[in-house]
């Protein structure tokens, strides 16, 4: 019978397959048999520690259970069971094999970010110059930083700016955050060049980096944040995602992640 096992699941993590074997024999039993699970992630065919069992009766059916960790993302396949009996002492062994073709996707790896991320990421944004300035009696001070064209001039903070070495070519102004706008903008640079796609150290960063911005979506949607998910791949591949629905749009972005 097919395996039984659950959808989609997130690498580093267990999930369980069952497959179900019958004797479809009348009066023999099958003895010592032994049970290995093949599957294949990103075309390596990798198998299983091997399930012992010694008797199954005429006309019985056994269940046979692995738990499953994938430690990388991406596509993984079930492929089938290998069955071998093997009686003490004899020479000859019979086996027999049960394919079938069940693919799973492993999703980027859960991380939990810690609570204080939030006023982390705030002591450290930098907003873009706004075109047109809106009162900053309705506006939150969140911090200072130098002048960029189309910003408000009234917002620069002179006391500051005299400080500057390069005064008065540069010019610090104050920042100010609407208070009724929640918008976050998550950019993630995907791309890894052909000469570096031999460097394990960038590779396990790169895996790293998905797994974080996954959880910073996450996160940031908990938070009633609107977040819009953007990545460019050394390929020209686009991800372009706004999360307004978290049930359906955090999983298509774990899923294009995977991918």
């Amino acid at each position: 019978e097919a395996p039984w096992a659950l959808g989609d699941f997130y690498a580093m993590s267990r999930f369980p397959v069952r497959v179900r074997i019958a004797n479809s024999r009348v009066r023999w039993p099958a003895l010592f048999m032994t049970a290995e699970l093949h599957t294949s992630a990103n075309g390596q065919t990798l198998v299983s520690p091997p399930i012992f069992l010694g008797r199954l009766d005429p006309r019985g059916t056994v269940d046979f259970r692995w738990l499953i960790t994938a430690r990388m993302r991406g596509a993984f396949e079930l492929l089938g069971v290998r069955l071998k009996l093997h009686f003490p002492g004899s020479l000859g062994t019979h086996q027999c094999e049960a394919a079938f073709s069940h693919t799973l996707l492993a999703l980027p790896a859960v991380y939990r970010l810690d609570r204080n991320v939030l006023e982390t990421l705030k002591g450290r944004r930098l907003a873009v110059g706004r075109m047109q300035a809106s009162p900053a009696a309705m506006e939150e001070f969140i911090g200072v930083r130098y002048y960029r064209p189309g910003d408000n001039p009234r917002h620069i903070h002179f006391g500051l700016s005299l400080r500057l070495t390069d005064y008065p070519h540069e010019l610090a102004i104050r920042e100010f955050e609407d208070p009724s706008e929640d918008d976050v903008c998550v950019v993630l640079d995907n791309a890894i060049a052909p000469d570096e796609s031999e460097d394990l150290g960038l590779r396990y960063r790169h895996e790293k980096s998905l797994s974080f911005v996954a959880a910073l979506c996450r996160f940031l949607s908990m938070q009633k944040y609107s977040v819009r998910f953007c990545a460019v791949g050394a390929t020209g591949a686009r991800i372009d995602i706004s999360i307004l629905s978290p049930t359906r749009d955090l999983s298509r972005l774990e899923s294009e992640l995977a991918h």
